[in-house]
């Protein structure tokens, strides 16, 4: 095979670059033999440069694209630009690939020496291609085949979208709603003839308007497109959706459909995931400062007993302190059970029990001298759970003093049992199967939605400090019992409108013990 000299300067640099592209890069002689190929033509078309040394280049192009390639080349020769060519190339196999090319003329300045073209295979974006349009076209006959009248197959096609769990918009090119979906409506509360030719950004949250319009535009020039944006109920409250948006043509007008999936569980699942690591990064050290402090607790009481043994019993001025300092100490114990319970550490000491009495035994002493009326659940032979009752009575106390705190001038607090099945898909991220649900209902002053995210945060609290306020591992402490129960609690309030809190506990799966009478 002839060997050819690149006539420009960095000949060298320039032939590297050209062996190893993983485009081919193809010369051929005027009267359009083969010259040059680059290595990666053998890859591609299976033949080796020395076979193709020579060739005729039109034999390698099908028979159908042979006349544009003669088109360019003599726009070539002309002194123009050729275009960038989709074209057929036969492979050694016989088979042929689709490429695109893109050709050039390499003079010295006096004469043509030969004719350059560098050459992409786009085998496989052909490939998606066809296998895209042949499902566009399949599907449009099965809809053709279904639908014998324009107006069936307008109520074939609304009662799938309505039918969607997704919320659809149909929108033109002017970003204004030609159709909604049922679950739209139903998602936003609104009613058909409310958003009918209504400009779609008006749904959407201030904040996101901009992101919507670029994503709008970016669909009608460049096809389909994925984003998330939240949209405003008629209440004033956002929801969050996860959209896919495609072009579509009706009426020979450029449009857009938008698909949007809320989100609004898997946010609140990934919020709930990185409160359970923090507050497991918490308890770690929480558990290990309550067992320094516990080893520090030990020698200051050994100390006071010490003192209590060798002072004379008649000492009434040392007595008193020493009481006051061994309570000191036995309330400190008590914190660092909790900062145990809280922790990794306070594993639950589980028994098979009902919880019916216990919330009588442990709730009506909290509101007894309150003006709050407490309606608590009877007996319903509900069936067992196996728990720490000494863990889950804090739990109950917990909430109760919460609801107690947070009703100062008298209210009404309500307790619910029931039991309920989780499926697989619940929203408390729990395993399926049967458990018990407790609902706590208060009407106090309720909770800022601000604050409700650090609701279960250790010594976090909005009230003021006191010797009944302020406790600050309440919450935080019934959370971390809950979930080393296999359960879970939740928190939800509107300021004004008092505070539900919801706890999920897994039953016994053995046999159901008698439920005891409170």
């Amino acid at each position: 095979m002839p060997k050819f000299s690149i006539p420009i300067s960095f000949a060298e640099t320039l032939q590297a670059i050209i062996n190893t592209t993983t485009d081919m890069v193809h010369l051929n002689t005027p009267d359009g033999l083969i010259l040059y190929v680059n290595p990666i033509t053998e890859e591609i078309l299976g033949y080796h440069p020395e076979e193709l040394a020579g060739r005729p280049a039109i034999d390698l192009i099908h028979p159908e694209d042979r006349s544009l390639i003669a088109k360019d080349m003599e726009l070539i020769f002309a002194g123009g630009e050729s275009m960038l060519r989709e074209i057929r190339l036969l492979k050694k196999d016989t088979s042929y690939i689709f490429v695109e090319v893109k050709g050039f003329l390499i003079n010295n300045g006096e004469e043509s020496e030969c004719i350059g073209a560098v050459i992409r295979d786009i085998s496989k974006r052909k490939q998606r291609e066809a296998e895209l349009a042949n499902y566009q076209e399949n599907l449009e006959c099965m809809v053709q085949e279904r639908t014998n009248s324009l107006r069936e197959q307008q109520r074939f096609a609304a009662a799938i979208i309505d039918g969607l769990p997704s919320i659809f918009m149909l929108l033109d090119q002017d970003r204004h709603l030609l159709h909604v979906n049922k679950t739209l409506l139903h998602c936003l509360g609104y009613k058909t003839q409310q958003l009918d030719k209504t400009p779609a950004l008006d749904l959407v949250m201030a904040e996101d308007r901009t992101v919507m319009s670029s994503e709008i535009e970016t669909i009608l020039h460049s096809g389909q497109a994925h984003f998330t944006s939240r949209l405003c109920r008629r209440t004033g409250e956002t929801i969050p959706f996860y959209f896919t948006g495609v072009p579509f043509s009706l009426n020979e007008k450029n449009c857009v459909i938008l698909i949007g999936q809320d989100i609004s569980k898997t946010l609140q699942m990934e919020a709930e995931l990185q409160k359970k690591k923090k507050l497991e990064s918490i308890g770690v050290l929480a558990g290990g400062m309550a067992h320094d402090l516990n080893n520090i607790l030990t020698v200051i009481m050994g100390s006071l007993d010490m003192v209590n043994i060798i002072s004379s019993p008649d000492n009434e001025q040392i007595a008193p302190h020493l009481f006051n300092a061994k309570n000191g100490c036995k309330k400190i114990n008590q914190l660092c059970e909790k900062l145990i319970t809280f922790s990794k550490g306070g594993s639950p000491l589980k028994k098979e029990m009902h919880l019916d009495a216990l919330i009588h035994e442990c709730v009506i002493p909290i509101f007894a001298d309150s003006s709050v009326q407490c309606t608590l659940p009877l007996s319903q032979n509900n069936p067992p759970l196996v728990a720490d009752r000494e863990q889950i009575r804090l739990v109950f106390e917990s909430i109760s003093r919460n609801a107690l705190e947070a009703m100062p001038e008298g209210g009404q607090y309500t307790i619910e049992q029931q039991c309920v099945t989780l499926g697989e898909r619940n929203p408390y991220s729990l395993p399926s199967g049967p458990y018990t649900s407790l609902t706590f209902t208060d009407n106090g002053k309720g909770i800022a939605q601000e604050t409700l995210p650090s609701i279960f945060d250790p010594f976090f609290t909005t009230k003021a400090m006191g010797s009944t306020k302020g406790k600050g591992l309440g919450l935080s402490l019934a959370h971390s019992i809950i979930r080393k129960h296999g359960g879970a609690i939740e928190v939800n309030s509107t300021p004004g409108s008092g505070a539900i809190v919801t706890v999920c506990l897994p039953v016994s799966k053995q046999d159901p013990l008698p439920s005891p009478q409170p």
